[in-house]
């Protein structure tokens, strides 16, 4: 290690410097080989100055360590003893993501001694874990919860969300996995800008009350942000009346059937809303589930920018009216049964000599992405029944992508150029061999510019 620095800086412009060498993003992982502590390698003067330099500290992630040896655990834990210290007084913000039974309990113990400190905290466990107790502290700087850990039921989760109701002016955000206790408290409704309820994908509750989380949201009056995803319950209690959110742009659903989604749907009044995204399991009745789109979009349909539709049982005819009505729609999932080739060619756009719009819909399209059912695509085959959406893809795609000069919608607006289109990547295999012809035109596209991407 060398003594001082080459040239001599004053310590508050090193500390900056050193800020700015931190990595783009902030969370960076607790290692030996973080900037922070590399910094400390250098020179006696450096290692003082970063020591000393609360900024390098406050913000990091404590990655996963299944893979590690029992030694290295031990050693981890101890940096990360250190390290939390070394951010004095300031408000921290951290990632806690691993799965390691061994050392989850001692890595949640060290960050909830800081607890008074927490800013914004994402916590991904393992099951089983108790949550320390934590009723005494206040969290005057917590912004941000994320409790993406399926806790134990008798663990003091509970009591931290208690406390949490009492003790965090601040918290703006929370993102948790739910237990149906929970719904007794009177958590921070008011304040909360954003809200994700989720439950673990293999769980089933005896009985989710979706009633009263939507009268709870009810009271968010700056709700920006609320996703319910619950994959699995014995008794659903649906609304019964509507509840008005104000300011609310996204909204996320996964629900185990279309008729919750449809009565959930129902129960919204949604002004602002900008994008939404639903996922839900078929129904042996299915609801008309394009009339609570209809319904939900009429007071919101010229500010829907994004829509992604995962499993949602609505006819391709009734569907096709439901975007018609989106004027200002930029991006469109579809992850469906069936074929989409009505959908498809209701989005392919005819323009006359001079640029003007002939036919087609949705004219603010500019990503597009088109998943599989895998299920219904083996069905499909077994029963012999060809894929016919191929082609009006392909129509979609090469008219979108190769807009005349000067394109313009009926009202005389420029018309958007298709800029990316997601594909399941066993689609595109047999687009190449099912349908060469139209696998070279989507493909010509893609050449020219067009982002081809798979997922």
């Amino acid at each position: 290690m060398h003594r001082t620095l080459p040239v001599d800086c004053p310590p508050e412009v090193i500390s900056e410097i050193f800020f700015h060498a931190l990595p783009d993003d902030p969370r960076q992982p607790i290692s030996i080989d973080a900037v922070p502590i590399l910094l400390t390698r250098v020179c006696k003067q450096w290692r003082t100055i970063a020591l000393s330099s609360p900024r390098l500290w406050n913000e990091f992630s404590i990655s996963d360590t299944r893979a590690w040896s029992d030694e290295s655990i031990e050693s981890f834990c101890n940096v990360v003893d250190a390290w939390l210290p070394l951010s004095g007084a300031l408000p921290i913000s951290c990632h806690l993501v691993p799965q390691d039974p061994r050392s989850f309990s001692r890595l949640l113990d060290i960050l909830c001694r800081h607890a008074h400190r927490w800013k914004s905290v994402m916590i991904e466990g393992v099951m089983g874990h108790v949550f320390p107790s934590l009723s005494v502290v206040s969290f005057r700087f917590l912004e941000s919860l994320d409790l993406n850990s399926d806790f134990d039921a008798e663990s003091c989760i509970y009591g931290l969300l208690a406390c949490v109701r009492s003790a965090a002016p601040r918290l703006r955000s929370m993102v948790i996995y739910w237990q149906p206790t929970f719904i007794e408290l009177a958590l921070p409704w008011p304040n909360l800008t954003h809200l994700v309820v989720e439950s673990p994908i293999f769980d089933c509750y005896p009985v989710f009350d979706m009633a009263q989380i939507l009268a709870n949201a009810g009271q968010c009056r700056n709700l920006i942000l609320l996703g319910v995803h619950i994959w699995s319950c014995s008794q659903w209690i649906c609304p019964t009346f509507r509840i008005t959110i104000p300011r609310l742009r996204e909204l996320g659903l996964t629900v185990p059937n279309s008729l919750i989604l449809d009565s959930t749907l129902r129960a919204l009044i949604l002004p602002e809303l900008q994008i939404l995204e639903l996922c839900a399991g078929r129904s042996v009745q299915a609801p008309l589930l394009h009339t609570a789109l209809v319904d939900l979009f009429s007071p919101c349909a010229s500010s829907i920018i994004s829509m992604d539709l995962i499993r949602v049982d609505v006819p391709d005819e009734e569907l096709m009216h439901v975007l018609e009505n989106l004027p200002n729609l930029t991006s469109l999932s579809l992850s469906r049964t069936g074929s989409a080739a009505v959908i498809f060619t209701s989005l392919v756009l005819q323009f006359s000599g001079s640029g003007h719009l002939i036919s087609g819909q949705n004219t603010r399209l500019e990503k597009l992405q088109v998943g599989r059912d895998v299920l219904d695509m083996l069905d499909r085959r077994l029963l012999g029944i060809p894929d016919d959406s191929s082609k009006p893809l392909a129509d979609a795609i090469e008219s979108r992508w190769r807009l005349p000069p000067n394109a313009v919608d009926g009202d005389g607006k420029p018309v958007s150029r298709l800029s990316s289109i997601y594909l399941h990547p066993s689609h595109w295999d047999e687009m190449q061999t099912a349908s060469p012809d139209v696998y070279a035109r989507i493909a010509a596209c893609c050449s020219e510019g067009l982002t081809l991407n798979f997922h």
